[in-house]
């Protein structure tokens, strides 16, 4: 798309492109010097520092909270912490099958009708750690 520009103290008629300013984003504030418009290469100049540390800002803080979450999730560490609360819970489990066994045999000492085999089989298959 193109826009006219009309200077009627001159007379002068200027086509110009409407849209980004790749030369601009590419070169920075020297496209300003070298078309002959300091002033606005001065402003550039000036204002680089802050809009730079403002986008760098947000995307470091973007990227790390990206990245805590993607570390957590995925580093092998966490996987080992994963298994060990597993382990933990199996070592509970199997602790719980192993009290309630003592308990039936103390029962089948009264009673001989009693039978423990299922608590055996259970505590056999929930392995202990290696």
């Amino acid at each position: 798309m193109k826009v006219y520009l009309k200077n009627d103290a001159a007379g002068i008629v200027k086509e110009v492109k409407v849209g980004f300013a790749w030369v601009t984003g590419l070169f920075g504030p020297l496209v300003f010097f070298f078309r002959g418009m300091p002033a606005q290469g001065f402003l550039h100049l000036i204002l680089i520092p802050f809009t730079f540390s403002a986008i760098t800002t947000l995307l470091v803080s973007t990227l790390s909270i990206v990245g805590c979450d993607l570390y957590t999730q995925y580093h092998p560490y966490g996987a080992l912490s994963k298994s060990a609360n597993a382990q933990a819970e199996l070592n509970s489990e199997r602790a719980a099958l192993v009290r309630q066994y003592r308990e039936c045999l103390e029962k089948k000492q009264a009673d001989p009708q009693v039978s423990c085999s299922e608590y055996r089989i259970a505590i056999e298959v929930i392995k202990a750690p290696q």
